[in-house]
């Protein structure tokens, strides 16, 4: 399954059968990274806790896009109802994204 399909799928298993929002939304987006296995210790740790962020691929806007392309018409009708958005890449030794949308205020 495609990136953009797996999203889908845990889009479609967090809206549990609701229709898709329809008003303006506000988006956070957490990206964690895999620290990379090559780096000392010291520096794993150091990015482990926050002191080392990535300035590497994939970059933010990318993985926005990815998101937002897989999780229109499930989650919003269109993602030009996104009115916020907040990314963050960070390290981790659980890579994924973690995407939070609520009403925008």
């Amino acid at each position: 399954m495609s990136y953009e399909g797996t999203v889908r799928l845990f889009a479609a298993q967090a809206m549990c059968g609701q229709p898709p929002l329809s008003c303006a939304v506000a988006v956070g987006l957490h990206i964690d990274v895999q620290v990379p296995a090559s780096w000392s210790k010291v520096k794993q740790a150091r990015a482990l806790q926050g002191l080392v962020r990535p300035g590497t691929k994939p970059d933010i806007d990318n993985v926005a896009k990815a998101i937002f392309d897989a999780i229109n018409g499930v989650v919003w009708i269109d993602d030009v109802q996104v009115v916020t958005l907040y990314a963050e890449k960070r390290y981790s030794d659980r890579p994924g994204v973690t995407v939070r949308v609520r009403e925008a205020a």
